[in-house]
């Protein structure tokens, strides 16, 4: 997995994304990227200021040159839930209302900017929300 947490400002380095570098990696090292050998998942936290609508794209992008065969972007929109509970002083049902209306269009951003994409490259993109990626078999 490679989170934006992962990325920092540098150059001339053989993961550039942009003007930024993956500084660290989990449960995999720069080779394994390299070589294609996962299949990469990117993390949206809903909190997060870097997912502006140029910089997801530029992320998708780098991730469809990088991935094996297919790219997740999961939308951890539900979770987020609490942050707006605790931080924000909402109750409950309001956090997990307004968590999952952001995560509606955070969603509806990603589909904009996966069909904008080569149409051979759109079916390489899986989008899945929070809930989802929870539930049990």
């Amino acid at each position: 997995m490679i989170h934006s947490s992962m990325i920092h400002n540098y150059y001339n380095h053989p993961l550039f994304l942009d003007g930024m570098i993956i500084k660290s990696f989990l449960n995999c090292n720069e080779q394994d990227i390299k070589s294609k050998k996962f299949n990469i998942f990117i993390g949206i936290s809903l909190g997060n200021k870097y997912f502006s609508t140029e910089n997801t794209r530029k992320y998708i992008l780098w991730a469809l040159e990088n991935t094996k065969d297919t790219i997740l972007v999961l939308i951890a929109d539900k979770i987020h839930a609490l942050n707006y509970e605790i931080f924000n002083d909402y109750t409950r049902e309001r956090a997990l209302q307004v968590a999952l209306r952001k995560g509606e269009e955070i969603e509806r951003l990603i589909q904009k900017l996966v069909h904008s994409l080569p149409k051979d490259k759109q079916p390489l993109i899986k989008i899945c929300r929070w809930e989802v990626s929870n539930m049990s078999p």
